[in-house]
């Protein structure tokens, strides 16, 4: 009698050989047991150029069932320098014929004017449930007319990513046109990076006349620069109200406070947040006299919700080396930046924190600190000079492993 080993083993053991290609054919032919399992793996996530759309049809052509194993689709450019120009048709056929599709990511791509590539997108994602859209990285050359219409043809999604997107001034009115095209109701999360302020202008416009059926749960703020920063502070001025999970990611390599100052930076009225995450990543050391770190307790210092629950902080610094050449990077001599020791933790201000936390902030129950290295010292700083909120700090460990970004 031929026995098999159940599909739980077998499909754990071929998740270990998630990045190997060559590991995970030779499964797909081994046996149809191991079939399904390699094939997730492979073809669960495809890249999608002007090159490869064809290839790719090519390929359903011969086994059309392929197309089910695919969860997410990425449309980029080979070259950033390179124009995108697949053939409109052919893309629509692609996208069509994967209907477990959930997610899609739009990179280094440059829209022409007049071009049928988003029309033939819009076309071909209709009949597909889209939960998740990230665009980065792209140039509309046809004006942000064609961004609501992207967004707005997806019923399903509920998590969009707006980050480097550019367009041409077309110096026409598109107000009416966005206003034509409404947010989808199931849309929660959003993860926005720099645009331009035209930009930033309409999307939160037409963001803001979908209330209240349009409600913002969740958002991810990426500061890189003085727009980022400003596309922030308007998404949270129009839509601060509903937020319950708030993430601020400063990675700026200009003078942070100069701009969070310029923007007027508030969390104030997050009147809904239940958690903050706060990461730093700064270009200079961790210590007390840097003025970037005053800013982490002016966000704690603003929150307005009674209901907050957790506060968490991560920071990345620069941890110079005068005389170690080991600590630059080999290709362009840039320190790279690592998380914070526990032990150089002190250098927060822990006077404000503690009475923030002991006095405002009743309904807390965690304020979590990542970090590495050994953390006794500053426990015991803790414990010793700010008993009140002792029992609140959570020193957490699991990104040590992996502290270099």
């Amino acid at each position: 009698m031929t026995r098999y080993l159940p599909p739980e083993l077998t499909d754990r053991v071929v998740d270990h050989l998630h990045d190997d290609p060559r590991a995970l054919s030779s499964c797909a032919l081994t046996s149809r047991i191991l079939l399904s399992a390699a094939r997730y793996h492979q073809f669960g996530t495809i890249i999608l150029n002007s090159d490869r759309i064809t290839l790719f049809n090519a390929l359903l052509d011969k086994d059309p069932s392929l197309g089910y194993s695919v969860s997410k689709i990425l449309l980029a450019s080979r070259f950033w320098t390179h124009l995108w120009h697949p053939n409109a048709n052919e893309l629509r056929i692609a996208i069509e014929r994967t209907p477990a599709c959930r997610h899609i990511e739009i990179w280094h791509i440059q829209f022409l004017e007049n071009s049928q590539v988003i029309t033939q997108l819009i076309a071909g994602t209709k009949n597909l449930q889209i939960e998740s859209l990230r665009i980065y990285d792209v140039h509309f050359f046809c004006g942000f007319d064609e961004l609501p219409w992207l967004i707005s043809s997806l019923p399903y999604l509920q998590d969009l990513t707006l980050d480097s997107i550019c367009s041409k001034d077309t110096g026409e009115d598109s107000s009416k046109l966005w206003e034509v095209h409404k947010p989808p109701s199931r849309l929660t999360a959003l993860t926005t990076g720099t645009i331009n302020e035209n930009g930033v202008h309409n999307i939160c416009s037409w963001l803001g006349k979908a209330k209240p059926s349009f409600v913002l749960h969740s958002y991810n703020l990426e500061i890189v620069d003085y727009s980022s920063a400003y596309f922030g502070t308007q998404v949270l001025t129009h839509f601060g109200q509903t937020i319950s999970d708030l993430s601020v990611k400063v990675d700026c390599d200009l003078n942070v406070p100069y701009v969070l100052d310029k923007v007027g930076l508030t969390v104030e009225n997050g009147s809904s947040l239940r958690h903050l995450h706060i990461s730093f990543h700064l270009r200079d050391m961790f210590v007390k006299e840097n003025q970037s770190l005053q800013w982490i307790t002016i966000l704690i210092s603003q929150i307005s919700s009674p209901i907050i629950e957790t506060i968490t902080i991560t920071i990345y610094a620069d941890e110079v080396q005068f005389h170690d050449l080991r600590a630059l990077d080999s290709e362009c001599g840039v320190r790279e930046l690592l998380l914070v020791k526990f032990e150089d933790m002190t250098a927060l201000n822990w006077e404000v924190i503690n009475d923030l936390l002991s006095e405002k902030f009743r309904s807390l129950n965690r304020l979590s600190l990542k970090g590495r290295g050994p953390w006794d010292t500053f426990k015991a700083y803790i414990e010793s000079y700010y008993q009140s909120i002792a029992h609140l700090v959570v020193l957490d460990a699991s990104d040590s492993e992996n502290n270099v970004v």
